[in-house]
């Protein structure tokens, strides 16, 4: 089957349209709906995601969840909200293990796990693809891309 010139500018486009759509599809970190927090800076998830500390301003007590190694949303997240890679990560999480400090936050599946889990834990935090965000859940940072 021979394909023509036209046809396989109609197959670029495609695949350009659908490459563009999946670079707007954004990274929020999302809550538990009973937090008191209404937003969070990128400093202060990552310090929750670092174990640097472990409550609001408030006092009340928070608990974060990770995505999957490997996940996109988990490298979007990483690379621009801790600004760690995954090299730099093993390493902090292995002293922070082999001192006590502290363990790394628990791993979920996916989007779908980490928004139930989220809206679930009194004091849960995660991060999801922003296309998953229902009512269940308040989105308390917008991830740059």
């Amino acid at each position: 089957m021979k394909i023509g010139k036209l046809s396989l500018l109609y197959i670029f486009l495609a695949v350009f349209m659908l490459m563009a759509n999946a670079a707007q599809a954004g990274i929020v970190v999302i809550g538990n709906p009973g937090l008191s927090a209404s937003s969070l800076s990128a400093e202060e998830i990552r310090d929750f995601y670092l174990a640097k500390t472990t409550s609001l301003s408030d006092g009340t007590r928070v608990k974060v969840v990770d995505q999957e190694e490997g996940s996109p949303a988990r490298n979007a997240f990483y690379s621009t909200v801790i600004k760690k890679d995954k090299t730099q990560l093993k390493a902090y999480w292995a002293k922070q293990i082999f001192t006590g400090k502290a363990t790394p936050p628990d791993v979920m599946a996916g989007d779908k796990e980490v928004k139930a889990w989220v809206a679930g834990t009194k004091g849960g935090i995660g991060y999801v693809d922003d296309s998953k965000v229902d009512a269940s859940v308040k989105v308390l940072y917008k991830v740059s891309n």
